[in-house]
């Protein structure tokens, strides 16, 4: 099975470009530094511009009709929402519509965004609902196998490691749970209660199960995207690194297979549901407010 771990993408950045795996020009460090870039400034754009829905997720907020301030998610790309809505009883009640500021004096109720806050209007008519809001969570940031650890067995509350937990897992810390299977996403995130040798206690139940990894909260060894997008990365890292070194003659075939990659990409990942097409639903029509 193909290793998508940074271990096996540094390999496979190597190998793309044809450095000899043992050399020493740049550092795993390095490496994994440059595979980061590469994810937030272009796999992740590229995802999010099919509007496929790719990353998207939500933070629920109570209302009690005298608070309008909500804070947009601090791990949102670019601060940036999918949505607002109201709800109840687990199920959607209304969209909440964005304002401008200077449209409030005329308007009956909405949002409008202010710095990294959304302000409900008037926030009495909130009251009741649950506020929930949509948008794009970042990816998390890779790093080395080392200083994450894989789950060998997992049961209630605890998990056993394949080897020694890293220094940072301790007491208290936050430990995000990476699926082991695409698109390698945080399944949860866990609160450590204990650590015993490789055996690590949560102080609630976890999901993992043998073949995920724990790290740090806001890390992975896995990049959080799907398998077909792997290739893409790869190939822009080692664009990168061709760069740093001064290889002309094979940055512009680098560059050449990079385009080719990311045209089957988009065919493989675009439309997401192939057989049904997006309908266009008004939210105004007439009907909406009679039935």
């Amino acid at each position: 099975m193909p290793d998508y771990t940074t271990t096996g993408l540094i390999e496979q950045v190597k190998r793309r470009i044809s450095i000899p795996p043992s050399q020493n020009l740049i550092t795993t460090a390095r490496f994994i530094s440059i595979l980061n870039d590469e994810l937030q400034t272009r796999i992740v754009p590229f995802l999010m511009s099919m509007r496929e829905e790719w990353f998207v997720t939500y933070v629920d907020y109570s209302t009690d009709g005298t608070t309008s301030e909500y804070d947009i998610p601090s791990d949102a790309v670019g601060q940036k929402l999918r949505d607002v809505q109201l709800w109840q009883n687990g199920k959607q009640y209304k969209n909440v519509p964005r304002l401008a500021p200077e449209q409030l004096v005329d308007s009956y109720f909405g949002f409008y965004v202010q710095n990294n806050k959304i302000i409900i209007y008037p926030d009495a008519l909130a009251s009741g609902y649950t506020l929930r809001i949509s948008y794009f969570k970042r990816t998390n940031d890779l790093v080395s196998t080392n200083d994450a650890g894989y789950i060998s067995t997992a049961s209630s509350n605890q998990i056993t490691l394949s080897t020694t937990p890293p220094a940072t897992f301790i007491n208290g810390a936050e430990i995000d749970i990476i699926s082991k299977n695409s698109p390698f996403i945080t399944k949860e995130t866990l609160t450590i209660s204990n650590v015993v040798g490789s055996t690590i206690t949560f102080t609630t139940n976890t999901t993992a199960v043998t073949g995920d990894y724990a790290c740090i909260s806001g890390e992975s060894v896995y990049p959080n995207i799907p398998i077909e997008c792997i290739a893409m990365l790869c190939q822009s890292a080692g664009i990168r690194v061709l760069e740093a070194l001064g290889d002309t003659e094979g940055l512009q075939i680098a560059m050449a297979n990079y385009a080719q990659i990311e045209q089957s990409a988009k065919a493989t990942l675009s439309p997401k549901v192939d057989g049904e097409v997006k309908r266009v639903i008004n939210r105004r029509r007439l009907m909406r407010y009679i039935l």
